[in-house]
């Protein structure tokens, strides 16, 4: 069977088919198109296809509650009466963390209608948020762990902090519209403080993703969590599959791992078996 990615991201669009027939999913094709190239669609000849659309065709919603546990009739007047959707649409991923004082944040992520414009109609239940993929793959391809941890990054002009608890599941995530120039290492000590405060999280394993995401960049990062007694690593899924594509492209994807990895979206129920 052949799974097909289509990721729509704001500076490329990429195509990735993935061989899933043996126990290991193997990549079979990867293209790149131009930002917004929707014509890359009509090009899918696979079994499965997942959409995946950029920061701009998703958002976030967080509320507090009593409970952890949200009611469907809370969730639903979230979803309507306050952000405004139809009841029937789609929530791409939900999470909730009960905080020290009794209350709790819930939080879900929603794709944007019109997000993919003319293909709205013909993709609407084939369409994820690119965040909820990055955790997903997060998640699939990190073993639990005996403490929290985040997975933190960018997503177009986003700052992305998702809390993940010793069950091994999302329990919190902050986003934060990027509205300074500081250097990045200095960023991210800034917004872990902050959210670890908000959520009542001390994290001392980060994980680290995203957009404008350099090698240098992780390196200074790196040092500075260090220095504030956190380990670091950055998100590397490829490592949990193969590929037979030629070693020039292979090591460009592996390189761009920490950008690209919601290309694995179609292939994450069997990277989490």
């Amino acid at each position: 069977m052949m799974s097909t990615t289509v990721y729509f991201h704001p500076r490329r669009t990429l195509v990735a088919t993935w061989d899933t027939r043996g126990t290991v999913p193997c990549l079979a094709s990867f293209r790149e198109y131009a930002p917004e190239d929707h014509s890359a669609v009509a090009e899918v000849h696979s079994d499965a296809l997942t959409v995946i659309v950029g920061q701009d065709g998703w958002f976030l919603h967080s509320y507090p509650c009593s409970t952890d546990n949200p009611s469907d009739h809370r969730l639903a007047f979230e979803v309507q009466e306050v952000c405004g959707l139809p009841a029937d649409h789609r929530i791409d991923l939900e999470c909730s963390q009960r905080l020290r004082s009794g209350m709790a944040w819930s939080s879900f992520i929603a794709v944007r209608p019109g997000a993919l414009q003319a293909h709205e109609v013909t993709f609407a239940d084939l369409i994820r948020a690119d965040v909820s993929v990055d955790i997903g793959v997060a998640l699939a391809c990190t073993p639990p762990q005996n403490r929290p941890w985040a997975l933190h990054g960018r997503r177009g002009d986003r700052v992305i902090t998702a809390f993940i608890d010793t069950d091994h599941r999302l329990s919190a995530i902050a986003i934060r519209a990027i509205t300074d120039q500081a250097p990045y290492h200095e960023a991210t000590l800034a917004e872990l403080a902050s959210v670890g405060q908000r959520f009542d999280a001390d994290i001392k394993h980060v994980m680290l993703f995203g957009d404008f995401l350099t090698l240098p960049m992780i390196d200074d990062v790196k040092a500075a969590l260090r220095s504030a007694g956190i380990k670091s690593t950055r998100l590397q899924p490829f490592r949990h599959v193969e590929s037979s594509l030629d070693q020039a492209t292979a090591s460009r994807i592996i390189a761009r791992a920490h950008v690209i990895a919601p290309i694995m979206a179609g292939i994450l129920p069997q990277l989490s078996a």
